[in-house]
């Protein structure tokens, strides 16, 4: 996307140096300075965005208000509509967008609850052994009676109360916070499996570029006036679930990076955005 991006703002510079060569050699007079020409500063970087970007919310709105504008400007139709459609069309837009990033997330999020439970399956797995004994009595006539004895029964009554207690209980994740301040985390050689972070007028940088993760790893991570930088290795795939308010989560890396190898390993992002953002490198 990169690639495009260049490509397109060089289309763009061509065409203005074109314009004012055929305006300096007098072929032609094509006015650049039309009414409403500033709001191509809105427009064509917005417009660049869509095309290239992966997440398009933030441009598409800035497409849309430098229509509306430039129309305004043009006179088609009158600044007072402009200002009385401006505000309805936004709120359609966030509505749709809403909407979509809503059934996106959904999908992912299930995911996460469904490798959460397996995890929570796998410790109380852990914790729960099975002991079987057998006890051999003999009365004073002499018969012999063998009773086996196991503490599965009983394990099996109290799993039910297990699961439901835990069914509540959040999976452990080793925290990090970055409070005003800078955070460096490094997991080189080190095994992954999730971690959750903060950034609260702060910036977090996760580095899991040389860390073994098996199959599935989960990061939660909360951007608040404050940045998160996640970087991941090559042959993992990234699937991101955000909320974002004045803020996103993104993947910056090339397609040949975000595509993965067979292995399929994958990678979960929980991102919640509030002026704020979480970038994946």
């Amino acid at each position: 996307m990169k690639k495009a991006s260049s490509w397109l703002w060089g289309l763009v510079l061509v065409a203005l140096g074109v314009i004012l060569g055929v305006n300096a050699l007098g072929l032609a007079r094509i006015d650049i300075f039309f009414p409403g020409w500033w709001t191509l500063i809105i427009i064509i970087p917005c417009a660049i965005g869509v095309i290239t970007d992966e997440h398009k919310g933030g441009e598409l709105a800035g497409l849309i208000i430098g229509i509306f504008l430039l129309l305004g400007c043009l006179g088609v139709i009158s600044f007072g509509m402009v200002w009385k459609l401006l505000l309805p069309v936004i709120l359609i837009f966030v509505g749709i967008m809403v909407i979509a990033r809503s059934m996106s997330n959904g999908a992912v999020q299930e995911k996460i609850r469904r490798v959460e439970n397996e995890r929570k399956a796998e410790r109380r797995k852990q914790y729960r052994t099975i002991v079987e004994a057998e006890i051999v009595e003999e009365d004073e006539d002499g018969n012999v009676t063998k009773k086996k004895y196991s503490n599965q029964s009983e394990d099996s009554d109290n799993s039910k109360e297990d699961e439901d207690s835990d069914d509540d209980e959040n999976v452990e994740y080793k925290e990090y916070w970055s409070t005003f301040s800078e955070q460096d985390i490094n997991y080189d050689g080190k095994e992954f499996t999730g971690c959750r972070l903060d950034a609260v007028f702060g910036g977090v940088d996760l580095d899991l570029r040389r860390a073994k993760i098996k199959n599935e790893a989960i990061v939660k991570a909360s951007s608040i006036f404050g940045g998160v930088i996640i970087y991941v290795p090559e042959n993992v795939k990234v699937e991101i679930a955000s909320t974002a308010i004045f803020g996103g989560a993104s993947d910056k890396r090339t397609a040949k990076n975000k595509s993965g190898d067979k292995t399929q390993k994958t990678l979960y992002i929980d991102a919640t955005c509030v002026f704020g953002g979480v970038e994946i490198r």
